[in-house]
């Protein structure tokens, strides 16, 4: 304890103030993790839809070419039949 009762007030609000800056940084720190989390998750949803994406145009190009390849072995097959 000292003698001059404004050191004590003054020991006193700094340890509040250190109190609230840490309360402070903590914030900042969940409000950036939750940034990057949402930011994270929206980027694996573009990637996912991209790749979808791709799959059913490599899908469509399947059906769309399957009749022009296998057309030549078709006809080969009816006239060797016949």
């Amino acid at each position: 304890m000292s003698w001059f009762p404004l050191q004590n007030a003054r020991q006193s609000v700094a340890g509040n103030e250190r109190g609230a800056a840490l309360i402070s940084a903590l914030l900042m720190v969940a409000l950036i993790a939750t940034l990057a989390l949402a930011v994270t998750r929206e980027m694996r949803f573009a990637l996912d839809r991209a790749a979808n994406l791709d799959l059913r145009d490599q899908a469509h190009w399947y059906t769309t070419g399957a009749p022009d390849r296998a057309g030549p072995d078709l006809r080969l097959g009816r006239a060797q039949s016949a």
